[in-house]
Order: C-alpha cells, then sequence, then structure tokens
C-alpha cells in the first residue's frame, strides 16, 4: 500500500485493500515517516513473516532502543488481517487513533513504543485497562454503512477525546482537514481517527 520513510509524511490517504508478503498489508512506516487522518482498512500481510503487521508496520533493529521513529496520528486502522503477524499494528508510536477490529492468529496489536489517547481492542491489557494515556477499550461505534463506514456515531467514546494539537486549528496546514473533508474540531474537542463526527443540523458554510 504505502511505504513512508526517510522522514516522508502522508496525509488524508484512503490506504484500502492491499496485500504485502511481509512488513506492513495497509503501510510499512519506518525512517521517521508519519501518517495523518488516513484511514487504513481491508489490507492483509500473508506468509510467515511475524515482523510485520495487517495494517501498519514500523521497523524495529533487534530492540527497543533500536526502533526506527515512526508514528500514525488520528487514523483507523480496522478490517485488517495480518496472518501470521499481529492484525492491526506492530512497532510504532499512536496518537489519537481507532486501532480496533483487526483480527488474526498471533494478536491484534504489538510493541507500542508509545499509544495515547487511541481507541484499541487489545494493547497488552495490564489489569483490564490500556497501557498509556486517555486510551479506551470500549467499541468506537463505527456507522458501518454509506460512504464513510468508519465514520463515528454521536455516542461513540472516540467523539471530542482526542488530545487537541497545534495544527488541528492551523487552517494552512493540510491535516487540519480531516479525511472526510471537515475541520479537524468540530465539537468539544477533536475525535479519535480519520473522521470528525459531524453534529446534527444544518452546517453552513460561508466564504
Amino acid at each position: 500500500g504505502v511505504y513512508a520513510a526517510n522522514k516522508f509524511t502522508c496525509d488524508n490517504c484512503t490506504i484500502v485493500g492491499n496485500t504485502s508478503n511481509g512488513r506492513g498489508g495497509g503501510a510499512y512506516v519506518t525512517g521517521d515517516g508519519e501518517l495523518y487522518n488516513c484511514l487504513i482498512a481491508n489490507n492483509r500481510q500473508q506468509g510467515t513473516d511475524a515482523c510485520g503487521a495487517g495494517g501498519v508496520c514500523g521497523y524495529l533493529a533487534g530492540s527497543v532502543a533500536g526502533y526506527s521513529y515512526c508514528k500514525i496520528v488520528n487514523c483507523t486502522v480496522t478490517g485488517n488481517d495480518g496472518d501470521n503477524s499481529p492484525g492491526g499494528v506492530n512497532v510504532l508510536d499512536a496518537q489519537n487513533c481507532i486501532i480496533y477490529g483487526n483480527a488474526n492468529s498471533n494478536g491484534k496489536n504489538r510493541k507500542f513504543r508509545s499509544v495515547d489517547y487511541c481507541c484499541l481492542d487489545e494493547c497488552g491489557m495490564v489489569d483490564g485497562h490500556v497501557p498509556g494515556e486517555h486510551n479506551t477499550d470500549k467499541d468506537p461505534k463505527f456507522v458501518g454503512k454509506g460512504e464513510f463506514p468508519y465514520a463515528i456515531r454521536m455516542h461513540s467514546p472516540c467523539k471530542d477525546t482526542a488530545l487537541e494539537l497545534p495544527w488541528m486549528s492551523d487552517a494552512a496546514d493540510p491535516r487540519s482537514t480531516a479525511l472526510d473533508g471537515h475541520a479537524r474540531i468540530l465539537g468539544k474537542g477533536p475525535d479519535m481517527g480519520c473522521y470528525e463526527h459531524l453534529p446534527l443540523g444544518l452546517l453552513f458554510m460561508v466564504r
């Protein structure tokens, strides 16, 4: 799907329906690569490589100290299959993401260096809690149909619960627009995942 390396930034992209034989069915991110506002869904890594991931894979050189910096922010990673590797993500930093509904026989996620303000159905649970700050393991409540099936519903635990970052209110920054074209902050705060929930009622755009 995507190979992001050498400080490459991937913004507002849809990465869907790809297959690889190793190191990330949807995306392989290394060398200071970053993904923002991306949907990574229904990708697959097939084969026996246990070091990759069905969704997004970072790079690990032997130990945690050998991590090549790689980060996903406000991304939705769902419906991916890792075969012999994790279904969701492996070896990276995650912030404001929904990483939910990925599957395989070798775990759903593995080796986060940091994971904060995320919704995850499995992340090395400790005493029933997801490690990191302000994470949840509750169902994100995807819409499940229409043009944006992975958008979240009104009562989603991911609504207004992401960390507000400086670029979100900077109209000149392409990351300030969610994948559905709406402003990154529409409610009391930004949402987790690649979409921003559109409040009920009419939306008027004044130019």
